[in-house]
């Protein structure tokens, strides 16, 4: 081709009608090839095709990335069928990757999989020794698709040097933009499309935005260079230069570590009043209490990026924008307070009452040396306020959790209760009334962000309550995560008159700072910290209990304290040449911050011999999840047992079982039933004893997304010949031995608050009943109505109740009956009756 003609025209050689055929062939492929990539990555045709329909914006995205992939394969090889075949291995294969490394390790291939270590990299001998013939297959396929396109010129691109070089230049600088320098255009109008990096849950993120698009999003947050200055003498250095004070307290106290969602103080809004104080208790503790502000390194959400500051004292501040430590770097065990109160000989326990892979927790806090982790899916029948796990109920866990050890304890927990957004109807009434010169909109809002606060304001006075009392050295720590999300584009704060659109640095310190106490049962310190960095608490909290704080965490706090007086200086500086050496003293501060993190996260630990760093073992926060008894522990053959809606049922019997455990049979999965703490029940399908042999009953804790967090022991309940039993039937009949000897003794609950769900099970509000003599077909009547009824045992039963019986203020009377075949009495108990209130 000429040197004269246009390079951009060098990219097709052919024919006016071969170019167009060209061009379609190409597209096509494309789309197939994207189209393989999505179902190889969701295992399902239909799901692939409801992604494509249903996430428009993000099918064409992941259509684009790809395009400039192949168009940046093709500047460098210069022929296209081998530009498409090497796009083809290459992403076919990171989509097998993907998928296995979701299905064995709950989590998508990301690129610090690739980047950041090698361990990442350990999911693919996993694959090869996984099935995966399809997948090469189609991988295969695709190859001979492109051969075949090749052979018949359906395809004909070639191109100059010149235009390779141009073509290659400018798809790789797009690649990059999208990657690596994400500018805030691009990404605003991603956002807008309805495309965001949800990077507190990859598995979600790669199923709503696609498998390219996610991983390109990520990629800005995996490289991470190392400091100039890297070396073990420098980090020695570093740390002998920190002098810890040496305590001789021989008090282990047990701490208490509550980051409790959103926690605010709202009424410092200007032109708002609250009837009431939401927060009376936590404003009385900061009274007689170490108190003040923390600064968040986040607003509105990130919760998990608090936990690590205030955990490892380390600052996100330090790591690249729009990161999540927990997600993308703690991938190794790594110092913090949980770590060094198991050196010190105690117990350490995370609660965090929400799904166990949200911000990969369950790895992480492995990983910071916890020893036990109870998620919501481990919470026992837990009340719900909102569509959330109560604050109260946590604290309940918590004291629960305490009351089993012998050791001192470290506990973290991370509360759900008050997370956005703040739905008007969200509780059944708001006791904060709110006024204001606002929108009833944001009224509204902070009325049922303002209940929350109330409701986690009692759950501290209950943990205090508990510890006034007890004769053992306990400190509580609590505060919040972050500023409430309060509408969209700060509305409400903006209404308030709390900030405006100037966004200077006073107003950003202001959306940062939240409330903080400490409490303490055996110390009488007040104090009074007006601002203090999230990284900078582990280290107040080990002065005040006069525990020798580990030199990194001595380190930071003094840097922050620095920090913040020479940004003080600074602003009080008028001097140019003043203002650029007080500016050259921050850096300093902030890079030497740096390099510490640098060798904890991704160096090689010389820090390590300063500071303790221990992995706890695995260890099941069940408990010992045990089953005792089976009801009934013997079946006939084809005969129905514990009927329950003209179904066989099976109550099971341990210990430890709570509302989130599920009952397998024969290895597989039935829908589950609570009764109270320790009993479940479900439906036992007729195939699995309609012969001989024996019924395999096995209880495991499942989280949200199906992995298996616990399980129990295994327990045969032998299948014999059926047996006719008519004349112990008749018998009941004519002569109940039970006539009048039906004894109800204890009903849960005892008392029920009108319209709202009690006993939930299966999203319907039940009732159990414990007493005396209870037989297979007793039937619960409520206020003369029967209604489904499960046999547990003759001491224990339960029924679901409809919901117009306790929809109004009123009464329930309850009674249990026995009927024959015709539906006369055989045998009844006493009434009890439950007020609705």
């Amino acid at each position: 081709m000429s040197r004269q003609i246009d390079y951009f025209k060098g990219l097709l050689t052919s024919s006016p009608l071969n170019k167009k055929i060209g061009l379609v062939t190409l597209f096509l492929y494309i789309l197939l090839l994207l189209f393989c990539i999505e179902y190889v990555h969701r295992n399902s045709l239909s799901a692939t095709f409801y992604w494509v329909v249903g996430n428009i914006e993000s099918f064409i995205m992941n259509y684009l990335l790809l395009t400039l992939v192949i168009g940046v394969l093709f500047s460098v090889i210069g022929y296209m069928n081998v530009s498409l075949i090497a796009a083809t291995v290459i992403f076919m294969m990171m989509t097998i990757i993907n998928y296995y490394k979701i299905k064995i390790l709950g989590m998508p291939l990301l690129p610090w999989d690739l980047f950041l270590n090698k361990e990442g990299m350990d999911i693919v001998p996993l694959v090869v020794q996984q099935a995966v013939l399809f997948p090469v297959l189609l991988t295969l396929i695709l190859i001979v698709v492109v051969i075949v396109i090749k052979r018949k010129n359906l395809i004909v691109f070639s191109a100059n040097y010149r235009a390779r070089i141009v073509t290659g230049a400018v798809f790789s600088l797009l690649l990059l933009v999208v990657s690596y320098f994400q500018p805030s255009q691009i990404m605003n109008i991603l956002h807008y499309s309805g495309i965001d990096n949800l990077v507190y849950n990859q598995k979600e993120n790669y199923e709503t935005n696609g498998m390219l698009l996610a991983f390109t999003l990520n990629v800005s947050s995996s490289f991470i260079i190392s400091p100039d200055n890297y070396s073990k003498r420098e980090i020695l250095k570093i740390a002998d230069n920190v002098n810890s004070i040496d305590y001789k307290s021989d008090i282990k106290p047990n701490v208490i570590i509550v980051m409790n969602e959103s926690f605010w103080d709202p009424t410092i809004l200007k032109n708002v009043s609250f009837k009431r104080d939401p927060i009376p208790n936590f404003r009385e503790m900061q009274q007689d209490h170490p108190s003040g502000y923390l600064l968040s390194p986040t607003y509105g959400g990130g919760t998990a990026n608090v936990e690590f500051e205030v955990l490892t004292g380390n600052s996100v501040k330090l790591l690249p924008g729009g990161s999540i430590a927990y997600e993308a770097y703690v991938n190794r065990p790594i110092a913090s307070l949980a770590s060094y109160f198991s050196e010190k000989g105690y117990e350490t326990l995370a609660v965090h009452p929400y799904h166990r892979w949200f911000y990969n927790r369950d790895s992480v806090y492995q990983l910071l040396g916890f020893h036990t982790f109870i998620s919501g899916e481990l919470f026992s029948n837990p009340e719900y306020k909102g569509p959330f796990i109560s604050d109260s109920e946590v604290s309940r866990r918590i004291l629960d959790e305490m009351d089993k050890t012998a050791k001192p304890d470290f506990i973290y927990a991370v509360t759900m209760q008050n997370h956005g957004p703040y739905n008007e109807k969200r509780y059944k009434k708001n006791e904060i009334k709110v006024t204001g010169d606002l929108s009833q909109e944001s009224v509204n809002m902070l009325e049922t962000y303002s209940q929350g606060l109330h409701d986690a304001d009692l759950a501290l006075k209950q943990l205090v309550d508990h510890f006034e009392k007890k004769n053992e050295p306990t400190v509580i720590v609590f505060f919040g995560d972050h500023l409430p999300l309060l509408g969209n584009d700060f509305s409400v704060y903006k209404e308030a008159k709390f900030i405006d659109a100037n966004g200077s640095d006073e107003e950003k310190v202001r959306m940062q700072s939240v409330p903080f106490v400490i409490w303490s049962n055996y110390k009488s310190q007040k104090s009074h910290i007006d601002s203090m960095e999230t990284t900078s608490l582990g280290s107040y909290l080990l002065d005040y209990i006069e525990m020798e704080s580990p030199k990194y965490f001595t380190l930071v706090r003094q840097s922050n304290e620095r920090i913040a007086k020479l940004k003080d200086a600074l602003s009080k500086m008028y001097d140019e040449g003043e203002k650029r050496d007080i500016e050259q003293g921050i850096k300093q501060e902030e890079d030497k911050n740096w390099l510490i993190l640098y060798d904890q996260l991704f160096g090689n630990n010389y820090m390590g011999s300063k500071l303790p760093v221990v992995q706890a073992e695995k260890k099941v926060v069940i408990n010992s999840m045990t089953i005792k008894k089976t009801y009934p522990d013997l079946i006939e053959a084809g005969k129905k047992f514990n009927e329950t809606g003209g179904k066989a049922a099976i109550v099971i019997e341990g210990e430890n079982i709570g509302s989130g455990s599920t009952i397998f049979l024969n290895g597989n999965k039935v829908e589950t039933s609570f009764g109270e703490y320790g009993i479940v029940s479900a439906v036992v399908p007729e195939e699995l004893f309609k012969l001989p042999g024996n019924l395999k009953v096995q209880l495991k804790v499942l989280d949200s997304m199906g992995s298996t967090i616990s399980v129990s022991n295994e327990v045969s309940v032998p299948i014999i010949e059926s047996h006719e039993k008519s004349i112990v039937n008749q018998t009941v009949v004519e002569n109940p031995p039970y006539k009048n000897n039906i004894v109800i003794t204890k009903i849960y609950p005892d008392v029920v608050t009108a319209g709202e769900i009690f006993n939930p099970t299966n999203g319907q509000a039940a009732i159990a009943l414990e007493g005396t003599n209870f037989i297979q077909g007793s039937k619960i009547f409520l206020n003369g109505v029967e209604v489904q009824t499960a046999f547990g045992k003759s001491s224990f039963i339960s029924g679901i109740v409809p919901k117009n019986l306790y929809e109004k203020s009123g009464t329930l009377e309850v009674q249990v009956k026995v009927l024959d075949s015709t539906n006369q009495i055989v045998a009844q108990s006493n009434k009890v009756v439950i007020p609705i209130k």
